[in-house]
């Protein structure tokens, strides 16, 4: 794992859970060039990669055939940095969580969160498989100042999401879909 092309020098925000009789990793890949001594992160995309695993020490990373890389959709790689369904996503900071709420749709047994690529906020995207994906709604969840640059962990705690990084998340009953935001605090 994390040599192949597609995967470039680095990665990181690993997600890691057991699914039945498999474990799953979901984790980021960016590609550092230092051309003059200068920082570059542009040289390919930032990509989500998925790998998977039937003891959590060796893994491997399957052939998605979702998106192409240098010519060849053999990879690992399940999103990539684009405007899906006119939601700018951002794929270098993937959370991802397979959802344990009972009441949870099929379509969305799987959730994403990301930061926006355009707007300083936080995306949800949703699976039935945990592969393919697509927004969950067709807005942020949260806006607020700030740039969202780290990994944003969310879980389902049975009875409603919290949000793992200085604040707590509750449903908002007058635009379902949106989330208030409460004080800096680990909830």
């Amino acid at each position: 794992m994390h040599d192949e092309p597609w995967e470039g020098t680095a990665s990181g925000y690993h997600n890691i859970f057991r699914n039945g009789d498999r474990y799953r990793m979901y984790y980021q890949s960016i590609h550092i060039d230092f051309p003059g001594g200068e920082l570059r992160t542009d040289s390919h995309p930032r990509f989500c990669r998925y790998a998977e695993s039937s003891d959590g020490i060796v893994w491997t990373g399957p052939g998605l055939v979702l998106y192409e890389f240098n010519g060849s959709k053999v990879n690992n790689i399940f999103l990539t940095s684009e405007t899906m369904n006119g939601v700018a996503i951002d794929a270098g900071n993937p959370a991802v969580l397979r959802d344990r709420n009972p009441g949870a749709p099929t379509r969305a047994r799987y959730k994403a969160i990301l930061k926006s690529s355009e707007k300083n906020g936080l995306i949800v995207l949703a699976s039935a498989d945990g592969i393919r994906w697509s927004p969950y709604f067709d807005h942020l969840i949260l806006r607020l100042k700030g740039a969202f640059d780290s990994q944003n962990l969310a879980f389902w705690d049975g009875s409603h999401f919290k949000r793992w990084n200085q604040a707590f998340l509750r449903p908002c009953p007058e635009r379902p879909g949106t989330w208030h935001y409460g004080s800096p605090a680990i909830a």
